[in-house]
């Protein structure tokens, strides 16, 4: 068995798993890309410079957003890291440490 196909078959075993990672990321940046894209839209922009209160609610709204996707982007890297720590105590041998790997 060459090493080519070990991660061939380690792909297609944690495909799931490398599946819903990239979808959450790919959601995370999509919801920011999306409200960064409206917010310096031209009609938009003009909306903010008119008022004051429309201005603050923008900037509120972004750092919640900014809150959020970071915590969402944090979670999911643990999970995924998670699941990876357990799949690697099954392949690799006991005499190896936690630091070690």
């Amino acid at each position: 068995m060459t090493l080519f196909d070990v991660v061939k078959k380690n792909m297609k075993g944690n495909f799931k798993s490398y599946i819903i990672y990239f979808i959450s990321m790919l959601f995370s940046v999509v919801i920011y890309y999306t409200f960064v894209s409206l917010q310096y839209s031209t009609e938009i922009a003009k909306g903010i410079e008119s008022s004051e209160a429309m201005e603050s609610i923008f900037m509120v709204a972004s750092v919640i957003l900014i809150l959020f996707v970071s915590v969402f982007i944090l979670y999911s890297n643990r999970t995924f890291a998670r699941k990876r720590k357990k799949r690697s105590r099954i392949v690799f041998p006991s005499w190896f440490t936690e630091k070690k790997l």
